[in-house]
């Protein structure tokens, strides 16, 4: 349950990035007035997801996919992968809060379905806590039709497991309305020694176990990728969410035997759930 976590952080970013604009798309005020804060209320989604078993593995698996979203005095709390963030602002352009969530590691919770890298030993389930700062912006085009613009980053380091920390940054378009609400992003993700180092080295004891040859991987970008959600509302407490997403690992996240020989750097994620709204 849960194994396929750590992969989809760009799927997860494009999810915080819709929430986050569709707290900015209504009730905007006009110059001269206060933001108005959002109703009070707690959305639950459910379904499944494909994705791989950890970074950098070409074995798909199916997943539980939730999608949680709680609004509280115009302040809300949404899951950020196997954890939580907290938006602190109320109505703001500019959004920041704190996250915690969990990296599920390598033959931890998850199942390595390869004897090879089975061998390399695991990588411990972990604590990432961190931070998120976004900005929302409302943007028009020839046709008239609202589209919001949002760029956001967020840093988290683990507390055990990897010992490393991780940069993520995205920028997308959210296009919403009554019926339906779609999104595009692009992001990027940068890693440190300790992170790469632990899912993607191979030091001479583990080279011997598994036959793979040696490899010191250092900090560097992680991956970059595309993703696109689609939210239909069947009315105004049901509605459908689609996540697709692709990443393509870079650097030495990507240039290592395990990699290379046992995995790939093309790293996919396709969930679908349906929602619950309770105002």
């Amino acid at each position: 349950m849960f194994r396929a976590l750590a992969p989809i952080s760009i799927a997860i970013a494009t999810f915080c990035i819709v929430t986050t604009a569709l707290a900015q798309a209504p009730g905007r005020p006009g110059p001269g007035q206060r933001p108005r804060v959002q109703p009070d209320s707690f959305s639950l989604g459910l379904g499944i997801a494909l994705a791989p078993r950890f970074p950098g593995d070409d074995d798909y698996v199916l997943n539980p996919f939730p999608l949680i979203t709680w609004v509280k005095n115009g302040r809300t709390l949404r899951n950020n992968g196997f954890g939580f963030e907290y938006d602190l602002t109320k109505g703001s352009q500019l959004d920041y809060g704190p996250i915690v969530r969990f990296n599920t590691g390598r033959d931890d919770l998850n199942s390595v379905n390869d004897p090879v890298v089975e061998a390399l030993g695991k990588v411990s389930f972990t604590a990432e806590v961190g931070g998120f700062i976004g900005i929302t912006r409302p943007i028009r085009i020839a046709s008239g039709k609202p589209l919001l613009l949002n760029a956001r980053a967020s840093a988290v380091q683990a507390v055990s497991g990897h010992d490393g920390f991780i940069i993520e940054g995205s920028a997308g378009i959210v296009r919403p309305s009554r019926k339906w609400i779609t999104s595009v992003s692009a992001n990027v993700s940068y890693a440190s020694g300790n992170f790469h180092d632990a899912f993607f080295s191979v030091n001479a004891a583990q080279s011997q176990a598994s036959g793979l040859a040696e490899f010191d991987a250092d900090a560097g970008l992680r991956d970059v990728g595309v993703a696109s959600f689609v939210r239909y509302n069947i009315n105004q407490t049901w509605a459908l969410n689609a996540i697709a997403s692709y990443s393509r690992l870079l650097g030495d996240a990507a240039d290592n035997p395990i990699v290379e020989e046992r995995g790939s750097a093309n790293q996919a994620f396709l969930g679908l759930n349906v929602s619950y709204t309770w105002r």
